[in-house]
C-alpha cells in the first residue's frame, strides 16, 4: 500500500499523559473518523485511519496502527506502527492475550 503524504519515523518515543510509547511511527495520517488517543486503527485504501474492531473479518492485509493523539475526522496526526506502549493505569496479567474489542476502540486483556 502506498501512503501518500505519510512519512515513517524509524524510532521515536513520547508520552500521552502517564502513558509512554516508543517505536516506529507514521506521521501525517488523516483520520477518516473521530479517533481517540490509543485507539487501535487501520489504514484504509483511501489512506485514512479508521477504528478497528474484531468483527471486521472481510478486511485483509490491513496496516494496523495505534493512535497517539485524539483526532477529529479529517484531522492529521501520528500513529504507532510497531512498538511498545506502557500504561501504568492498566494491570494486565503477564503473558496474557490482548484483543481488539468488538466495538471500535482501545484494546484490552482477553477475559479468562
Amino acid at each position: 500500500m502506498r501512503l501518500g503524504m505519510t512519512q515513517a519515523s524509524i524510532f521515536s518515543e513520547g508520552f500521552i499523559g502517564s502513558v509512554s510509547f516508543q517505536g516506529m511511527f507514521l506521521e501525517g495520517v488523516e483520520a477518516g473518523e473521530a479517533i481517540t488517543a490509543l485507539d487501535v486503527c487501520f489504514i484504509e485504501t483511501d489512506e485514512k485511519a479508521y477504528k478497528l474492531n474484531s468483527t471486521m473479518s472481510t478486511k485483509e492485509n490491513l496496516t494496523t496502527v495505534m493512535a497517539l493523539e485524539t483526532l477529529a475526522s479529517g484531522g492529521v496526526g501520528r500513529f504507532l506502527l510497531k512498538g511498545i506502549v506502557k500504561d501504568p493505569s492498566l494491570s494486565y496479567t503477564a503473558g496474557s492475550e490482548i484483543e481488539v474489542p468488538s466495538s471500535s476502540g482501545q484494546a484490552g486483556e482477553v477475559a479468562t
